[in-house]
């Protein structure tokens, strides 16, 4: 049996653990979207970043320990249901913690927030994004786009 949150709806749901597999199987052996591996390479990832770290440590405002994580691991796929749509489709998930180059994310993350806060357009969370599609609206006579806003 897996049980797992849904996607969206604060419920719980429960699954037999070989229609989940099967599902996860179908999906991960789509070859646009995945390949298969032969070998976990988080380690070979790990040196990787540690070496790309260690060259570029010069150029950033940081020490090079902080962007390399210490116990890195394989990130971690998995399905979360959406019971909000028509025949509960699967959205799949990976989970990036703990992964080699997570910490450079967090870091670059901060580091270019001031730059994209200040451009003209920038979309801030999946909120702001709501808003954005919320005031939407398309004129297929002139062939234009507009934001309206908000009443």
């Amino acid at each position: 049996m897996v049980i797992k949150a849904p996607d969206k709806g604060g419920a719980v749901l429960t699954w037999a653990r070989s229609l989940y597999l099967e599902e996860a199987q179908r999906q991960l052996s789509d070859a646009r979207f995945y390949q298969l591996l032969n070998h976990d390479c988080t380690k070979e990832s790990q040196q990787t970043v540690k070496s790309v770290v260690h060259d570029l440590i010069s150029t950033i405002n940081t020490t090079g320990s902080s962007l390399v994580v210490s116990s890195p691991r394989t990130s971690q796929f998995y399905l979360l249901p959406k019971i909000h749509k028509p025949n509960n489709p699967q959205r799949p998930t990976v989970s990036t913690c703990s992964c080699p180059t997570e910490n450079i994310a967090v870091y670059l993350d901060e580091a270019m927030a001031p730059l994209v806060h200040g451009l003209n357009t920038y979309i801030k969370d999946t909120n702001h994004a709501l808003q954005i599609f919320d005031s939407f609206s398309f004129d297929p006579i002139n062939d234009s786009v507009s934001f309206l806003p908000r009443t």
